[in-house]
């Protein structure tokens, strides 16, 4: 594995994580809101 392969592949993870914490406070913040 080269160093530009394992760059994206760790970029790519990040995304994730970003993408699944925003999902994960967007649907606590609807619990929230609903009650």
């Amino acid at each position: 594995m080269n160093n530009k392969t394992r760059f994206l592949s760790v970029m790519a993870i990040m995304v994730l994580a970003v993408v699944a914490l925003d999902l994960g406070i967007a649907d606590l913040v609807h619990r929230l809101l609903i009650g």
